[in-house]
């Protein structure tokens, strides 16, 4: 019995040119969009990015104040200008108006 031949190996990266040429043709056409699109999202991502760390410090600051005014609320000299400002008289003192009936 005759043993059967071996197939010969074709060299399959043995293309044209004009394949090469049309591959990466539509290598760009497909790819080129897509970079594009991501590239504009990353730029977007970046600009809220900085919108929000934007807010964050300015959120901080805020808080750094309203723990300031908390502070000097709870201080004697802040519950006194409050008690002065609802019309309270420390004891000892004397309450008196004005002609035009403005507290003093």
């Amino acid at each position: 019995m005759p043993t059967p031949m071996k197939p010969s190996v074709k060299n399959t990266l043995n293309a044209t040119p004009r394949f090469w040429v049309v591959l990466f043709i539509a290598f760009v056409l497909v790819f080129a969009p897509l970079y594009l699109i991501s590239n504009n999202r990353c730029n977007q991502l970046k600009a809220q990015e900085a919108e929000l760390l934007a807010q964050k410090q300015a959120l901080s600051e805020r808080v750094l104040s309203l723990k300031s005014d908390l502070e000097y609320a709870r201080s004697d000299a802040g519950i006194e200008q409050y008690a002065r400002a609802e019309g309270m008289i420390m004891p000892g003192e004397i309450k008196y108006t004005t002609s035009s009936g403005a507290d003093n």
